[in-house]
């Protein structure tokens, strides 16, 4: 796997240090197995090939998986990444207005294609504050035209009209 893969700066620290660690965990099995033997052979004075070659495996195997596995959830997650992209979009065009269908069909932001990701991504804008949630409605016919406002109190300057 490389650091691209795994993301993050931590992760890349992590595998940074892993060569050195492989040393120090070989020179510690080296010795684990020294003082296993019976009788009273002297301290070992160079690390085995067969030291470092387990060590190397339990840095490969192990370590750096759970390294991947515990820096990799500090990476935001993909409704994270699409709320972000969402609110780029807003402070971008200043829209009034943020219409789900619109978003779909028109401006197509990178990872939303469907409704259901755009409506995760405003939820978490709404739960943030920068977009009011669409009023159901009670009347019979057909649907409303689901939207999404724009916070009004939401620090806009120079507010433009919605490109459609």
């Amino acid at each position: 796997m490389s650091p691209r893969e795994l993301g993050g700066e931590r992760i890349r620290a992590a595998l940074g240090k892993a060569r050195g660690q492989a040393l120090r965990l070989a020179l510690v099995l080296e010795l684990l197995w020294w003082c296993g033997e019976d009788g009273s052979a002297p301290p070992p004075t160079c690390i085995s090939s067969r030291a470092f070659a387990a060590a190397a495996g339990l840095m490969e195997d192990y370590f750096l998986v759970m390294a991947a596995r515990v820096y990799g959830e500090i990476l935001p997650s993909l409704r994270d990444r699409n709320a972000a992209t969402l609110a780029r979009w807003i402070l971008e065009t200043r829209p009034k207005e943020l219409h789900i269908r619109h978003m779909q069909r028109a401006v197509r932001l990178p990872g939303m294609r469907k409704a259901g990701e755009i409506h995760e991504a405003a939820a978490m804008l709404v739960a943030a504050g920068w977009l009011i949630p669409p009023v159901p409605s009670t009347r019979f016919g057909p649907r409303m035209r689901l939207s999404y406002s724009v916070n009004p109190q939401l620090a806009l300057p120079g507010r433009r009209e919605e490109r459609r």
